[in-house]
């Protein structure tokens, strides 16, 4: 064991040490409320959920930096504003990989579940918002596609009546100006105008790249308007995003990340992304009766992206966006005093296209033609019925029984010539068109889990779930190496947890979870390039949350995680050169994830915090030859307020410098160019520095 992982040892068993404090008498009872489980306001719900606050503290610059702060969560970064998810799971790639995350803004799904990306988190004003909750594990019943190894929900900050009541004139408006300028010419100007029943929040951002060639330019707008009567609200909301990016690839070698010759080299100057969102909804709550809710959210989508996929032979350009219009309902029942019963239906209608071509042909000649490789429609409908039953069976114990049926169909045309687009054989083009059809895929979740409330402040909790996803539109219909028909279903992904929650001495909140999971049918490309499913992964761990303060100036936060993701069968995966895989850990898994925050406030209106991420080492490729070390990196930030409404705010990131890769893996080898270490380059030292104007 090395300095490092001796020292966040060390602090964990610290942590550990701390249950055991004696509970003192008169204890204040514990509260943490969430929306991300049932749509509704919770006092105490069975289930990991970890709320990042603080986010205009942080004045992140990727959300990356704030998903740390959860336990067992890496926002992996590529280049720009990129990234790969993992929650309670490995990173993971592929088309479909982001089907394995519900990701959402007050509690509405950023993208429908057949056409999500993997970057998709981009989409979302995180920079602005109130708060970020992620829920690890499988969803409730309230969730269903997607919502397998977690769900992302950020949550849009309140009216200026609902920020000002505590302080007298519940009706004053606020405005606040920000500037920030970092590094790499990283250059971000915001408005926040907040009024009793409307706001406006908007930023641009601008970044040179860190790699030659690379950079982005982003612009995102928030507005939200409320209306009421005496027995409802309505809540609209309006999200645009438009990212132009120009994108950096991977800098291929082993070591490279350590090299200063080569941590600016960029081998696709030519790739780009360009991405544009919309999102309408309307939250409708209507108290119909004194023990009755009803909630009703409709909402509208529109995505368009193109990039150039950099990563691919012959770099193709793609391009697709889907269209989608929806809604959400739920209904809550008061039964008496011990039982709640919520009951709603969810449907989702969304039109989607994706179109792939190639400028010029490629080296190895009509295996990656010239011309277009892929021009497709798909029509999916989602629908899903769900109930969940809340019975108080004693003063202590809680039991939660959940069900979700939903089922998705797919209605895909193919507007290109069936078959290979190539002119050669079959077996040797890489790009097959299956011919229109239609797929239906049934799906249930069931859901229960048993609390039990030691006092005030204690409770523990043990839990079984079910999550799934519904294959990819990616999956089905983007078949390579003359495989005619993509004969798949839905994944699986099955549950236990072990929770304990509370507050030690009335002040410090902690979470534990130990959870064991199964996820089957997993959906892989084979060596032969084919979709597959089938396929079996093991997940089991355990994860620390802490927030505990050491006096009344210092506090100390941490989040803590240790798991195994394994393979439980066999196949020849597409980066791999055996299929004697079951039982080695899934690549981009690192057992070890630490984040430690020292926090500091020598008066009011001032804080000073100490951050320290751990990254364990992970291998990268499924038959573990491959691995990156890990590292550990150093963050200060400051925030200070200042006379006439200013306020300043000041980071140091990677303060210690330190040579690392923001992630890793192999590239896919071949006889002729055996597989190499490729690496996302991470940034030196960076100072960020943001000036703030309230009126």
């Amino acid at each position: 064991m090395n300095n490092n992982q001796s020292l966040f040892s060390l602090c964990a068993m610290s942590a550990l040490a701390t249950f055991g404090a004696a509970m003192p008498a008169g204890a204040e009872p514990l509260e943490q409320f969430t929306v991300t489980a049932t749509r509704s306001a919770e006092q105490q719900v069975a289930a990991s959920i970890e709320k990042i606050d603080q986010l205009a503290f942080n004045q992140a610059t990727h959300i990356n930096e704030l998903l740390a702060q959860s336990p067992g969560s890496w926002i992996s970064r590529g280049n720009g504003q990129e990234h790969l998810t993992a929650v309670r799971s490995p990173v993971l790639t592929g088309g479909g990989a982001c089907g394995a995350f519900l990701m959402a803004e007050d509690s509405v799904p950023l993208r429908a579940p057949a056409f999500c990306n993997a970057n998709q988190l981009f989409d979302v004003n995180y920079e602005q918002a109130a708060s970020i909750e992620v829920l690890r594990g499988p969803g409730t019943a309230f969730h269903g596609n997607s919502a397998m190894h977690g769900v992302i929900n950020v949550l849009s900050p309140a009216f200026a009546d609902e920020l000002n009541k505590s302080g007298g004139d519940v009706n004053k408006s606020t405005t606040e100006l920000s500037a920030t300028a970092a590094s790499q010419s990283t250059k971000r100007l915001g408005i926040d105008h907040r009024e009793a029943n409307w706001m406006l929040q908007t930023h641009v951002d601008s970044n040179n790249g860190y790699k030659d060639d690379s950079g982005y330019e982003q612009q995102k707008l928030r507005f939200k308007a409320l209306q009421q009567g005496e027995n409802w609200t309505l809540i609209h909301s309006l999200n645009i995003a438009n990212l132009d990016q120009e994108t950096a690839g991977y800098v291929v070698g082993a070591g490279a990340y350590k090299d200063d010759a080569r941590k600016k080299e960029n081998g696709n100057p030519e790739a780009y992304r360009n991405s544009t969102s919309v999102r309408f909804s309307s939250e409708l709550r209507m108290q119909t009766s004194d023990a009755s809710e009803l909630i009703f959210t409709p909402y509208a989508r529109y995505n368009e992206m193109e990039f150039l996929m950099h990563f691919a032979p012959g770099t193709p350009l793609e391009e697709n966006g889907h269209r989608s219009l929806g809604f959400q309902s739920a209904y809550v029942q008061q039964l008496g005093d011990t039982l709640q019963l919520s009951s709603g239906l969810d449907v989702d209608y969304s039109r989607g296209y994706l179109k792939q071509s190639q400028a010029s042909a490629d080296l190895f000649g009509d295996k990656f033609p010239q011309g277009q490789h892929y021009d497709y429609d798909v029509n999916v409908l989602d629908a899903a019925v769900f109930t969940q039953l809340d019975a108080q069976l004693s003063e202590a114990w809680e039991l939660t029984l959940g069900l979700r049926l939903q089922q998705s169909r797919f209605d895909y045309s193919n507007n290109l010539s069936d078959g290979v687009a190539c002119e050669i054989s079959i077996g040797s083009c890489r790009y097959f068109r299956p011919q229109s059809s239609a797929q239906n895929f049934s799906n249930w979740s069931p859901q229960a889990s048993l609390q039990y409330q030691f006092d005030d402040n204690h409770y523990a909790y043990v839990s079984l779930s079910r999550g799934f996803r519904a294959p990819h539109s990616s999956d089905l219909y983007r078949l390579e190496q003359g495989q005619v028909l993509a004969d798949i279903d839905s994944e699986q992904l099955d549950s236990l947890e072990l929770g304990f929650k509370g507050l030690i001495d009335s002040k410090a909140a902690y979470q534990l979870s130990l959870f064991a999971m199964k996820k089957d049918n997993v959906i892989v490309k084979t060596s032969e390039r084919e979709r597959a499913d089938g396929q079996q992964t093991k997940h089991a761990g355990i994860e620390l949350d802490l927030d505990y303060p050491l006096s009344d100036r210092l506090k100390l936060s941490a989040a803590l995680s240790y798991a195994r993701h394994s393979y439980d069968s066999n196949v020849q995966l597409l980066n791999s050169q055996t299929e004697e895989i079951a039982g080695k850990d899934v690549d981009t898994a690192p057992r070890q994830m630490h984040n430690l925050r020292l926090s500091w406030t020598p008066r009011i209106g001032r804080e000073l915090q100490l951050e320290g991420v751990y990254m364990g080492d992970y291998y990268l490729d499924s038959a573990n030859r491959f691995s990156y070390s890990g590292h550990t990196l150093t963050n200060l930030r400051y925030s200070q307020v200042l006379p006439e409404g200013w306020k300043l705010q000041l980071a140091l990131l990677n303060a210690m410098d330190v040579d690392y890769a923001e992630r890793a893996d192999i590239s896919f080898g071949t006889t002729w160019n055996p597989s190499e270490e490729r690496y996302f380059i991470g940034e030196p030292r960076n100072l960020r520095i943001t000036l703030n104007k309230t009126f």
